[in-house]
């Protein structure tokens, strides 16, 4: 779209190509707008039109898909030759009524040298102008503030999202040291019943080593009382006196007294007993000095006379 200023003119003209319906009397025209201005434009028809013809225009505006509707007065008409070598008519026409709405459409958008027109020919530009600055300003500080604002959500977003990564790891290792510590609860547990499993055994073997301490003792006792009961058969011996029991006048005559080892019974308690000494029950026996009885067992205790 062209834009052009003819100091003949009181307003300023723009190039364009836009569709129009002309109402003529009880005729309607389909025709292109060539150019246009605040007070007026340039219509090509396939028909001509009458100066001083009074019409009705709807004008199409592809771009912004909307429609302009106008009364206008034809001042002027020529013949024209289109880019299709089609001969047409230049119609110009001037507006006669037209909404300031309208007209704020064009000084808005369409051309820039129609504002300082428009303002000095309708007192409300200036007022409406400075509304839609203060709008187009209040609406780019909203932006501002909003993308600013999301900037500072982004990058609070962010530092949360670091705490709550650091709160993970935090909470990740305390979980390991918890598991560590219940290894090593479980070690301890498992120490201690060790520990206890080995004080019994110990209790067990020194219960074992007093019991055998006890029987070394006793054992040790009734070979010092066996030795003594020897020393005095010893002594019995030398003063020639008769040891009844254990020396019969007559062997051939008498007979052998037995007796049968019952547990617990040892050398000396059957010797003790019977009234005669541990080496003469081995004699008797034919037993060696290291040769242990046993329960059940048949022992020459002395002899029926």
């Amino acid at each position: 779209m062209s834009r052009r200023k003819n100091p003949r003119r009181s307003h300023a003209r723009a190039g364009v190509d836009w569709p129009v319906t002309i109402a003529s009397g009880n005729a309607t025209l389909e025709g292109k707008i060539k150019n246009i201005s605040r007070g007026g434009a340039l219509i090509y028809l396939a028909k001509n039109l009458e100066v001083h013809e009074q019409i009705r225009l709807a004008i199409e505006i592809p771009e912004f898909e909307d429609v302009i509707s106008a009364k206008a007065e034809v001042v002027r008409t020529s013949s024209a030759i289109t880019d299709n070598n089609l001969t047409s008519y230049a119609i110009a026409v001037k507006f006669t009524e037209i909404s300031n709405e309208d007209l704020r459409y064009f000084t808005g958008n369409i051309a820039v040298e129609w504002q300082d027109d428009n303002e000095e020919s309708t007192p409300h530009t200036t007022i409406n102008s400075l509304i839609r600055k203060i709008g187009y300003i209040f609406t780019i500080c909203c932006v501002i503030f909003i993308i600013f604002y999301l900037l500072q959500l982004n990058s609070k977003y962010q530092v949360e999202e670091k705490r709550i990564e650091q709160l993970k790891n935090k909470i990740g290792i305390i979980e390991s040291k918890i598991k560590e510590s219940k290894e090593i609860e479980q070690y301890i547990t498992d120490l201690e019943k060790n520990i206890n499993t080995i004080e019994g055994q110990l209790v067990s073997i020194n219960n074992k080593f007093i019991n055998l301490v006890t029987i070394k003792k006793i054992q040790h006792q009734t070979d010092y009382v066996e030795e003594k009961i020897e020393k005095i058969n010893h002594s019995v011996k030398s003063s020639r006196q008769t040891e009844i029991v254990l020396t019969p006048l007559n062997k051939k005559k008498s007979v052998f007294l037995y007796y049968v080892v019952k547990r617990g019974d040892n050398l000396y308690r059957i010797g003790l007993k019977h009234g005669i000494t541990v080496n003469k029950i081995k004699e008797l026996n034919n037993m060696s000095q290291d040769e242990s009885i046993y329960p059940g067992q048949k022992l020459i205790v002395g002899w029926k006379l």
